[in-house]
């Protein structure tokens, strides 16, 4: 599994990102905000072998990083690519991490647990499409 920056990509790997959102997610983002994640350095794809399996994007700022998105393809959950997408992010340097996810999302909180991360609030109705909770996560690792 290797964790790569899209710029080093062929743009071309939009397409499949943009459709494997539509596949995770219900309230998906749209294929122009990944263009634009793209150019700002703040997108990340796993492959396995040359298959994109999975993408991250997050934001950085300082001493702290928002894990903005991350999904994984259906065919390939359970198989190390969320934690490599994830450990790639921790290792970026900052010293709190933020996410939001579904509360419904049983496999997502687990990974986020195992991880370190701890819900610090709840987001009322935060999701649309379905209406839905979201948790707020954190973790602290390091100083700057």
């Amino acid at each position: 599994m290797r964790v790569v920056n899209a710029n080093d990509c062929d743009p071309q790997y939009l397409d499949a990102v943009a459709d494997l959102e539509r596949q995770s997610f219900a309230d998906a983002w749209s294929a122009q905000s990944f263009a634009a994640e793209r150019q700002a350095g703040r997108l990340w794809y796993a492959f396995e072998d040359e298959r994109l399996v999975g993408y991250l994007v997050m934001w950085k700022i300082d001493c702290e990083c928002e894990i903005a998105n991350l999904a994984v393809d259906p065919a390939c959950r359970r198989q190390g690519v969320g934690t490599a997408l994830l450990t790639h992010a921790l290792g970026c340097g900052a010293t709190y991490f933020y996410l939001e996810v579904r509360i419904s999302n049983i496999a997502a909180r687990a990974l986020y647990h195992k991880h370190g991360f701890v819900q610090y609030a709840v987001r009322k109705n935060y999701y649309r499409y379905p209406k839905e909770d979201a948790l707020l996560l954190c973790r602290e690792v390091s100083s700057c």
